[in-house]
């Protein structure tokens, strides 16, 4: 069996953070996975970070599993007893969410071999955490369909029972300008354009403390990727959205250009924001002229002027933060209980060897 390499970056403070470098087999699939998929899942209390999707290394085929890390945070979980779940549909290029209160994973978009777009959506939830019998822990299952054939989109949480998809590659292979909006109660969608079409991107939501007796405001980041019209181009440019919400089940929504772009351009990059929403960090992914970028950007915000955008500073936190290259990798912010310290982070690792170093 192929090792699945797992790197957990323990962020302390701004000034303190750690890498623990392992590679892990215990529920890898049977070969290496590349632009797979996933999020942290809760069900009693258990944290369990899935994986899903993906293109098998090597080929064109698409993976149709989701493989589990429940072992990390449940020591009680019996992980060589776990098989992995399988998808409806095997896909690449595709962007998830957990949604109802981390209870489920919506799966949407994506390629396989056989099909250049995927609709369908997949919801993945868990049934049961059985520690004495060989099974699988997750139901795949969903009635919802995207409104538009995407892939390498990207997708985030903007209120409790709304999501927002953003950009991705059409039909076409052009980027899409838009982001689709679906509220989870009317299962509605609505769409508004970016600033710049845009795909193979990062997003984040970032929450910005107000200022001067505001209230905290929560803006959409969607940062780099590709201008893919007439040309490719590698940007370095953000678009930023403030989400407004007027008591209503309309979320007003206009994107604009952040002053402050990316130190360097990317694309296929991968991102995960802090628990607290107040830093987005990207890894990973590909620089201008198709070199690996094996570090890592920053970005948190400030205010400003409530009726001005707010301030943005982004800066480099690595030039080489990565043991080998990833390209849209599944980048997650696990809870405390695994990064608190050197003892929990190594749990992921456990019982195989593993390297720490210092950034």
């Amino acid at each position: 069996m192929e090792k699945l390499n797992i790197q957990v970056m323990k962020v302390v403070d701004k000034q303190n953070k750690t890498f623990v470098e392992c590679s892990h087999n215990l529920v890898a699939p049977d070969k290496p996975i590349q632009e797979a998929t996933g999020g942290v899942l809760i069900h009693q209390d258990n944290w369990i970070p899935i994986i899903c999707g993906g293109r098998i290394a090597g080929t064109q085929e698409a993976n149709d599993k989701c493989f589990s890390l429940a072992h990390a945070y449940n020591h009680d979980f019996d992980i060589d007893n776990v098989m992995p779940s399988q998808l409806r549909v095997a896909r690449i290029g595709a962007a998830s969410l957990p949604i109802a209160n981390g209870e489920k994973l919506m799966v949407t978009g994506g390629y396989k071999s056989d099909s250049p777009f995927i609709r369908l959506i997949d919801i993945v939830h868990v049934k049961q955490l059985n520690t004495s019998s060989t099974y699988n822990p997750f139901e795949v299952s969903s009635d919802l369909y995207l409104p538009t054939n995407l892939r390498y989109h990207c997708l985030v949480r903007i209120g409790p029972e709304v999501a927002m998809l953003i950009g991705g590659q059409d039909e076409k292979e052009l980027s899409y300008g838009y982001s689709q909006i679906i509220n989870f109660e009317s299962l509605e969608w609505s769409h508004h354009a970016l600033s710049t079409a845009r795909s193979k991107h990062a997003c984040g939501v970032l929450k910005v403390p107000g200022e001067n007796g505001y209230a905290d405001r929560k803006i959409v980041i969607a940062a780099g990727g590709i201008i893919y019209q007439f040309y490719q181009l590698v940007t370095a440019t953000v678009d930023m959205v403030v989400v407004v919400n007027n008591n209503t089940d309309k979320i007003d929504l206009s994107w604009n250009f952040a002053e402050e772009e990316m130190p360097e351009p990317v694309t296929m990059a991968s991102a995960a924001t802090t628990v607290d929403q107040s830093r987005l960090f990207i890894v990973g992914g590909l620089l201008e002229y198709e070199q690996h970028n094996l570090g890592g950007f920053e970005v948190s915000c400030s205010s400003g002027s409530f009726k001005s955008l707010p301030k943005c500073q982004w800066k480099i936190i690595g030039q080489i933060i990565l043991n080998e290259p990833s390209m849209r990798g599944l980048a997650l912010i696990l809870p405390p209980l695994a990064v608190n310290s050197d003892l929990k982070a190594q749990n992921l690792c456990d019982p195989f060897d593993s390297t720490r170093r210092e950034l």
